[in-house]
């Protein structure tokens, strides 16, 4: 999905910053998705999804420490990793 590539662009480009694209998305898979679209972009998700978020529930930047996430947000990852 077009959506979830640009932010993971975006990110590796240094123009956003790894709570800026967790943020991205989620409100990408709360507000903006079909399920259909989630169906379709489901291995390319979990697979950025896994980058992001470790077991502990934090966002896991590659550079800089781990900065944590709201419990909600959290349930809608662990619920697209499942």
């Amino acid at each position: 999905m077009n959506h979830f590539k640009e932010i993971r662009a975006a990110y590796d480009k240094g123009i956003l910053t790894s709570d800026e694209a967790v943020v991205k998305i989620l409100y990408g898979l709360t507000m903006e998705t079909s399920l259909q679209d989630l169906q379709e972009s489901g291995p390319e998700l979990i697979s950025i999804l896994r980058e992001f978020l470790n077991d502990y529930g934090s966002l896991v930047p590659r550079n800089t420490g781990a900065v944590l996430v709201t419990r909600e947000q959290m349930q809608i990852a662990r619920a697209l990793l499942k």
